[in-house]
């Protein structure tokens, strides 16, 4: 991902957050969002969380660790729009993801 900034590449990031236990989320996507702005201070606002959802061919699939990470999602993503208005104004994060500049670092 750092060669890819040095590029000036138009460059967006896309991230799916699942884990097996609700424990640690937050200090967990602390951490994460830590590393993405010690790419790029905007990079965050470029990252898109992806959800993954029960579609009917899986859903007879689900056993009860993958149901809890498909839950836990959804405390991840909730750590994750907590962790950016911490770091961001609301105008920052009301922003088109398209019109937010990558500032080449921290």
């Amino acid at each position: 991902m750092k060669r890819l900034l040095t590029l000036g590449i138009d460059l967006y990031a896309y991230a799916t957050f699942t884990s097996a236990s609700a424990n640690g989320i937050a200090e967990d996507m602390r951490r994460f969002v830590d590393r993405l702005q010690m790419l790029d201070r905007n990079l965050p606002l470029r990252t898109v969380p992806l959800q993954i959802q029960k579609f009917t061919p899986v859903k007879e699939r689900l056993n009860h660790t993958t149901f809890e990470a498909l839950q836990n999602q959804q405390i991840a993503i909730e750590a994750w729009l907590a962790e950016l208005e911490t770091r961001y104004s609301s105008e920052e994060r009301a922003c088109n993801i398209a019109d937010i500049p990558l500032c080449g670092g921290r």
